[in-house]
């Protein structure tokens, strides 16, 4: 296994493709896994390999699921859906020497023709897959612009403090920017979503904790974690708090499935910090983008959230902007929206992205949106924003409000006002009002380490 960690948008050296090529002359099998945002690098490692070598090249992952066809331009074979099974069973068609361009689940290229062969189910049983592969012996990973062998250091310097792992399969939303509906239009006899065992989860979180005994945080990258019922969450939250020491991040909070029964036996699991999706302040948006909310159940969850927080350490909310379907005045009301919202938290603001298989990335197709044009299309895979004053003044906010400062609505309503930002003057105001911020900031930092100073000089003096 070969890990190749990037900063979004970044490509490979030519010295990074040329290492692995050789260290893989000798494979009888090369896999791929990528989403959509590590499409182009999928193309570059490919064609490098494909260079010096004629193994065989399969790509698995969400990319080549959505859109096989594309893929087989650049690799011999795809994998579609899950790859538990499907790999296992191409390897021994390989290994008999059989025909392994027929095996279900894969998709593969036969010169000018593509082979289509049937779907595999999904697995209904997670918890009779192993756990993932958490040693270090025969693995590779890139670390400061050279792939080098895994090394129990090596992981500690790269991924610090963070792991990350699932407990369920599947969503039950249908986002239109999401490629979850279109997974479930593929496999319609699958149950929506599919979940392990919780004591098959701790089983894997007690092995992760003795394997890797700096880790701090555990990350839980469900879509749909609440879906859980509470008998479920009450036994994880037992089990956790008794037996894993690490900080716990859950990814997949919405305002629709949060209650304050499971927030409840969830802030009693330990040191506590969620994720959940707001994406837009604007009613008309969140139809677009077919969100089963409204901002008073926004509103509602985390006013929920709030009867928690001296039990959950941080609060991230997600955020999506440069919709070319969104007007100046719904992002205004977003912008607005948030002052509402109590402080701390912090958003993850992004660019909206048209991925292969998604309602939105049909609906750009069809008006003419797509495809985009060169600087757009890096823009998005860098994860950049438009250089827009109201998406900077999405920074404004999130940078105020992680650190506790709220910017008022009456003050927002001035930086928002359409006349101001016709003149400029709403510009002119919002750096004024990020100087005044910054000072706060600063002043509380230095009075916290005066206070820590003397605290510290009253100590020494008793």
């Amino acid at each position: 296994m070969i890990f190749l960690p990037r900063r979004a948008g970044e490509l490979y050296t030519e010295s990074v493709l040329a290492r692995l090529a050789e260290l893989t002359r000798d494979a009888d099998l090369i896999g791929v896994s990528l989403m959509t945002d590590d499409l182009e690098n999928a193309i570059l490692i490919s064609s490098a390999l494909k260079a010096g070598s004629n193994t065989p090249i399969i790509w698995g992952g969400i990319h080549p699921t959505i859109d096989p066809e594309a893929c087989l331009r650049h690799a011999d074979m795809v994998c579609i859906g899950e790859g538990e099974e499907t790999l296992p069973g191409l390897v021994s068609q390989m290994q008999a020497g059989g025909d392994y361009r027929h095996v279900p689940g894969t998709w593969s290229r036969s010169g000018d023709d593509i082979i289509r062969n049937p779907l595999r189910f999904l697995v209904r049983d997670l918890d009779s897959l192993p756990f993932p592969d958490y040693d270090t012996a025969g693995h590779f990973m890139l670390y400061e612009g050279q792939i080098r062998p895994m090394t129990e250091e090596l992981l500690r310097e790269a991924f610090q403090f963070y792991v990350i792992t699932l407990t369920t399969r599947g969503c039950p939303f249908k986002c239109t920017y999401c490629w979850n509906h279109s997974y479930r239009r593929m496999f319609p006899e699958s149950p929506v979503i599919r979940k392990r065992s919780i004591e098959n989860v701790m089983s894997e979180l007690r092995r992760l904790q003795e394997r890797f005994p700096h880790v701090e945080r555990l990350t839980l990258d469900d879509d749909a974690f609440f879906m859980r019922p509470p008998d479920e969450l009450r036994e994880f939250a037992e089990t956790y708090r008794a037996d894993i020491r690490m900080r716990l991040w859950i990814t997949g909070a919405s305002p629709t499935t949060l209650t304050r029964e499971k927030l409840a036996l969830l802030a009693d699991a330990g040191r506590l910090s969620l994720r959940m999706g707001i994406q837009t302040g604007s009613p008309r948006i969140q139809k677009l983008y077919n969100r089963k909310q409204s901002n008073e159940d926004v509103l509602r969850a985390i006013r929920l959230i709030g009867e928690f927080r001296r039990k959950i350490q941080e609060v991230f909310f997600d955020i999506i902007v440069d919709n070319p379907w969104e007007t100046e005045e719904e992002t205004i009301q977003t912008l607005r929206f948030l002052t509402r919202i109590p402080v701390p938290y912090t958003l993850f603001i992004f660019p909206l992205a048209f991925y292969p298989g998604t309602d939105l990335y049909e609906k750009a197709l069809e008006e003419g949106i797509l495809p985009l044009d060169e600087a757009d299309r890096k823009r998005i895979a860098h994860h950049q924003l438009r250089p827009t004053y109201l998406n900077h003044l999405y920074r404004v906010v999130s940078i105020h409000a992680a650190h506790g400062q709220r910017i008022p609505t009456t003050v927002m309503a001035i930086l928002t006002n359409r006349l101001l930002i016709s003149t400029g003057s709403a510009r002119v105001l919002c750096r004024i009002l990020e100087f005044c911020l910054d000072g706060i900031l600063i002043l509380r930092f230095a009075g916290s380490k005066v206070k820590k100073v003397l605290g510290g000089a009253i100590q020494t003096r008793s």
